[in-house]
């Protein structure tokens, strides 16, 4: 696995930060290209690092049901060995891979957010699997 930068001197600053264009690669193919900036939203990128950490997790047991012909080196390097390489860049400003996926911020906005509504109900309880298989109730 590896990388390279590209200049970005067309790119507008964000928060006085001037953002970087990253190509990851595997063997000789680019595999995910990434225009991110650093010190912008630590919680988001917190955020999608988690969230793709745990889609990882689910690729890997599922790798079974991929045909072998479909397990490219860009797959496997970006979906299941380093799925967050990009998020060490920072904030993403425009993603994109060898399949034609992109995406890109196009607006930010601040909302004010009704904080109650992140809160669990006191009746809620949460549930893990034991190592047997079955629910063992945490709370």
């Amino acid at each position: 696995l590896g990388q390279r930068e590209t200049a970005t001197e067309n790119i507008p600053m964000l928060n006085g930060q001037t953002p970087v264009h990253l190509t990851f690669t595997s063997g000789s193919a680019d595999c995910y290209d990434v225009i991110a900036v650093q010190g912008y939203e630590a919680d988001a990128v917190e955020a999608m690092r988690q969230y793709l950490l745990t889609l990882s997790g689910e690729q890997l047991q599922n790798l079974n049901k991929t045909p072998p012909e479909m397990r490219s080196e860009c797959m496997m390097a970006n979906l299941i060995y380093a799925p967050v390489r990009h998020l060490d860049a920072g904030f993403p400003l425009r993603e994109w891979d060898y399949r034609g996926y992109l995406r890109e911020l196009v607006n930010i906005e601040t909302l004010d957010i009704d904080e109650s509504l992140f809160r669990l109900d006191p009746e809620y309880r949460i549930y893990e699997l034991s190592a047997s298989g079955l629910p063992a109730q945490v709370n």
